[in-house]
């Protein structure tokens, strides 16, 4: 095969997934439209968002499912 660009990862210990149960909650929204995904914290003294092109989440042309 040839080489597709793409990154090659690894994680060395199971401590980088994190706790078994959860400490602190967070609330995420994610939405898309025909240019971009957004992805956006909601708390109560700051938001954050995070914006992507939509081109980087199409498989084979299309989002996949859960994301439309």
């Amino acid at each position: 095969g040839g080489d597709d660009g793409g990154e090659n990862v690894s994680i060395l210990s199971p401590a980088a997934f994190g706790a078994a149960k959860p400490r602190k909650l967070e609330t995420w929204h994610c939405t898309a439209n025909r240019k971009r995904v957004e992805i956006t914290k909601r708390d109560y003294f700051a938001r954050e968002t995070f914006a992507f092109a939509r081109e980087e989440f199409l498989v084979e042309g299309a989002l996949p499912v859960p994301g439309v």
